[in-house]
């Protein structure tokens, strides 16, 4: 990359209200131009106008996993079109980075608060009498993600096994932003839960199963073959796991939203509600967290009238969100993996051979690997050269031989699989793939070598006119001119089971023919040749249609759409690592199971999806609030700051009370009246109710009924009540309506952000939050899980003792002779069991066939000549 330096700045000074006690802070507006030498020039922001940072997108679930930002501010223009080379500028060519000084001194601008690109289409500017205001908006790195295709620091796809966070720091990558990342997820796979792997009973503080827990990269490509973007990248490692992603500081942030309450964070508790976090920050974007970075982090902030961030009396409001009737979260499996090794040509020898593939009759100079691997230029494979349909031991072609041990699931099921690739022809008719299968012998005489043909069919001892490639076109109707571009193979092959061998022939492609006859050789500055790119085997159990899973948390009988549908996660399948839609531990590389606690132990824990599903379910199938407001004040961790309101919660019975606590509530009694001034307004203190003071000083501790309130929303608000008070102010007073609240244990409710639109030179947070509902809060139903298939059939997804899936009774495939007793049982018929005779030189012969000297076939094979014959066959029966 680059390297960005500043060449523009402007510097304002914070506002805050003087009632918050902070000091002023100076910020700074950098902007940095591609490998600038030069001195920066001061610009100006205009007047008192507000620099915002605020949320780009409108989606207001607290469980959404994308949350980019946005910077937008104006700047004084004194001459006209002074700023021009701002907005003729190129995506990326323009840094946008604000920092703040907290020493207002203007020396040590030593935090970032914002990182992003100026793009095009955001800057503005009006023709009319200077000085005027330029319109800047600058795009958070996210925001550039969603067209981008995933790809590693040198532009190619990445390979094999790979960790989460991999995924998550490659995609941040190319953002174009080198910010560290801080990871805040606690929920451990079975794997890291095991006896050996524990630290004091708890799983090992350092370990970040964003690390631990790896994907094949095949599943960061779509069924299309294209790379896919770093959005939906993103969206498939960290949906599964209700991570958020965004900016705050000068960092990435990557926290799983249940988590911001703290509960999750079983090694530092004795320090309160806290977020435990490792931070990567190494270059290597394969590389673990940076060594000692697991800390604790507090990332939440009170709110009330005597702490440093308040809520502004302008209107705010806490509503009731609506009640769903359930949620449905669906796993998707995915297609089936690749089988095939490097057959997107990644590896190659010193002669541009790819590794496992070996050269028939063609040189090193007529077959080699072109391209640099990037999604601009991929790897192909390059045959020289012009042939015919044929298969023969001297085809000119690379092969590749895949071998399936006795015993492995590839060879004792009955597989169907299906090879697929894109080629591209230069004066060539068709391109041709050769795939041969070598199978044992069960007894029925049905081993040896099968060659694919037309359809999906196998052809056993293939006869010399037998063995032919399989040809793809990509000509006009003559057959004569090849089209531009590049097209695709599918090959089906029908189900084998005992498949010892499997060859694959990438081969030469079929002539063009010359037009006085022959085949078309081209010249030596013009030579046919096929190029192949990126050649995949998939593999399917015959009779195995399942599709996905779900989990269902309702009991209502309405019809639900899936709430949330993931691509990665736990496929509870007896073959978990046949489909991409697999998640795997790193090392071992066996598919997860379970997630649970660090502190669980070897408790037996839950896919993702269910925990996903009762997270959901939590949120939406009872009220929760969302709060809208504005703050004064800072939020040390902007959006990904968690909001404790501590006038609004409940108490220890449950009961959702009208509750106030306050750390410091005033009284008075000025002789005509008793006042208690709680801080914050009180909506529901009622003339003649009767409240609960709890005083710790013991002073005005008591029950007492409302005399008046004020009419008026402000700060001080009060109210009156019967009785002597004792003037002055107390610590921990809780404020209750005896009518509803039988305890006075009082918990603040914590809330989510969702929206947030700060104005930074204001010092004013205008917010939406979402309250978290926690672990504690669950009144839900069980969830219900079920397999579905292709049609989308559901089928209950039953669990054994260890409360693992069981997989449904799968299809198996039967011999003609198991089909047929089958065919007859079904139509109420009994199979008579008998022999034929076998004697050796012998077979059965057609009638009318049995003349000396005729050939004699089975199934389409010869087996000899006929010598003799009987009249009839005997037959032997079981007395």
């Amino acid at each position: 990359m680059p390297q960005y330096v500043e060449k523009y700045y402007a510097e304002f000074i914070e506002q805050p209200n003087k009632g918050l006690g902070l000091f002023p802070a100076l910020y700074k507006i950098s902007f940095r131009f591609p490998d600038f030498s030069g001195t920066p020039t001061k610009l100006q922001v205009y007047k008192d106008s507000p620099v915002k940072i605020s949320k780009s997108t409108s989606d207001s679930s607290r469980l959404a996993f994308w949350h980019p930002l946005k910077a937008d501010f104006k700047l004084r223009a004194s001459n006209a079109f002074e700023s021009r080379e701002f907005y003729v500028r190129s995506d990326r060519d323009i840094q946008v980075v604000i920092l703040k000084d907290t020493t207002a001194t203007g020396f040590a601008y030593t935090s970032t608060v914002f990182a992003g690109w100026l793009l095009p289409a955001d800057f503005s500017e009006r023709y009319g009498k200077k000085p005027y205001p330029i319109s800047v908006s600058a795009s958070c790195g996210l925001s550039t993600l969603k067209d981008r295709p995933i790809l590693d620091p040198d532009g190619k796809r990445l390979q094999g096994y790979v960790s989460k966070s991999t995924v998550i720091r490659t995609a941040l990558y190319n953002s174009g932003l080198e910010l560290p990342l801080i990871t805040g997820v606690n929920l451990f796979e079975r794997a890291s839960l095991a006896a050996g792997q524990l630290i004091n009973g708890k799983a090992n503080p350092a370990s970040d199963p964003l690390f631990t827990t790896q994907m094949q990269a095949e599943a960061l490509v779509s069924d299309s073959g294209e790379t896919l973007s770093c959005y939906d990248a993103l969206k498939k490692v960290l949906e599964p796991m209700g991570v958020r992603l965004g900016q705050a500081e000068g960092k990435w942030f990557a926290i799983r939203a249940d988590e911001i309450t703290g509960e999750w964070d079983v090694w530092n508790q004795e320090a309160g509600k806290r977020l435990h976090t490792r931070t990567y920050t190494s270059s290597d974007l394969s590389a673990g967290p940076d060594i000692n970075s697991d800390v604790s982090r507090d990332m939440l902030i009170d709110i009330y009238p005597n702490q440093t961030v308040r809520v502004k009396n302008e209107d705010p409001t806490l509503r009731l969100l609506g009640i769903k009737p359930g949620v449905k979260v669906v796993q998707q499996f995915g297609r089936y993996l690749n089988y095939l090794k490097n057959g997107d040509w990644a590896s190659v020898d010193s002669t541009f051979l790819p590794t496992n593939w070996t050269r028939n009759n063609i040189t090193a100079d007529n077959s080699f690997r072109v391209g640099l691997g990037n999604e601009e230029d991929q790897y192909g494979m390059v045959l020289y050269g012009a042939g015919d349909e044929k298969a023969n031991a001297d085809t000119p072609s690379i092969r590749t031989r895949m071998i399936f041990e006795k015993g492995s699931l590839a060879y004792t099921q009955s597989y169907k699989r299906t090879l697929k690739c894109k080629f591209e022809l230069h004066l060539i008719r068709a391109a041709k793939i050769v795939v041969l299968a070598y199978r044992d012998d069960s007894g029925n005489n049905d081993g040896g070598e099968y060659i694919l043909q037309g359809g999906g069919t196998w052809k056993r001892a293939p006869s010399r006119a037998e063995m032919v490639g399989l040809l793809t076109y990509n000509a006009n109707e003559a057959g004569t001119i090849s089209f531009p571009g590049i097209s695709s193979i599918t090959l089906p092959m029908n189900a084998l089971d005992r498949v010892r061998m499997l060859d694959i022939w990438v081969c030469v492609g079929e002539a063009l023919d010359l037009p006085g006859g022959g085949p078309n050789l081209g010249t030596p500055g013009n030579r046919p040749f096929v190029k192949y790119y990126n050649v995949t085997l998939e593999t399917e159990k015959d009779g195995v249609n399942l599709e996905s899973s779900q989990v269902v948390i309702t009991d209502s009988k309405r019809k639900l759409d899936a709430t949330a549908t993931l691509t990665l996660g736990d496929v509870p399948w007896p073959l978990p690592n046949d489909r991409i839609g697999s998640l795997f531990r790193a090392g071992s590389h066996e598919p997860t199971v379970d997630w649970n606690r660090g502190d669980a132990g070897d408790a037996t824990g839950k896919p993702l999806t269910n925990w996903l599903a009762e997270s959901l379910a939590r949120q939406t199938m009872q009220p929760s609030e969302v709060i809208e407001v504005t703050l004064m004040g800072r939020l040390p961790y902007g959006l990904h700051t968690g909001l404790r309101f501590l006038d609004i919660g409940r108490s220890g019975s449950g009961q959702i009370p009208l509750q106030s606590t306050n750390l410091s509530v005033e009284f008075q009694s000025p002789g005509f009246g008793n006042y208690v001034l709680p801080g914050v307004y009180l909506p529901w203190i009622k003339v003649g109710m009767q409240v609960t003071i709890m005083d710790p000083s013991g002073a005005n501790s008591g029950t007492y009924t409302v005399t008046s309130y004020s009419g008026l929303v402000k700060d001080p608000w009060f109210f009156t009540v019967d009785g002597t008070l004792t003037p002055g102010k107390s610590s921990g007073v809780a404020i209750t309506d005896t009518s509803t609240i039988d305890d006075g244990l009082f918990t603040p409710y914590i809330f989510q952000q969702t929206r947030m639109d700060w104005d930074v030179r204001g010092c004013e947070i205008v917010t939406s939050a979402s309250r978290v509902m926690d672990l504690d809060v669950e009144q839900l139903p069980m969830p219900k899980g079920y397999w579905a298939d292709k049609d989308g059939n559901l089928i209950p997804l039953a669990l054994d003792d260890n409360d693992q899936p069981v997989p449904p009774a799968l299809k198996t495939t039967l011999s003609e002779t198991e089909q047929f007793q089958r065919n007859l049982q079904g139509a109420g018929l009994k199979a008579k069991l008998g022999i034929s005779s076998a004697i050796r030189g012998y077979t059965p012969i057609e009638t009318g066939k049995a003349k000396l000297g005729a050939d004699v076939f089975t199934n389409g094979i010869k087996v000899g000549s006929v010598i003799a014959s009987l009249r009839r066959q005997i037959s032997l029966m079981n007395p």
